[in-house]
């Protein structure tokens, strides 16, 4: 799998259950994990043979133990995103 030109958009990141004021380190860390998945494992086969656009990207639903850091807990957002994308 070679990386390609991918540009990534989020409109809208639930996690339940969470401090507000942690959505954006959250999401900082998740974007940034995303980011080093595509350059060192390239793009999913599955969408290299779909190409084009994405509407919607369902991750799943992952638990984080209690106390878990924002880094912690963008890694699993990034894991789930990545994941989603081979579906």
């Amino acid at each position: 799998m070679k990386p390609e030109n991918v540009k990534l958009h989020t409109e809208e990141l639930v996690l339940r259950g969470l401090m507000p004021g942690d959505r954006y380190p959250i999401g900082d860390v998740g974007e940034r994990e995303i980011a080093r998945r595509f350059t060192e494992l390239g793009t999913p086969s599955s969408r290299q043979a779909q190409g084009s656009a994405i509407e919607r990207l369902g991750g799943g639903m992952f638990e984080v133990k209690l106390g878990s850091s924002v880094e912690a807990i963008g890694l699993r957002v990034a894991q789930a995103a990545y994941r989603g994308l081979n579906r």
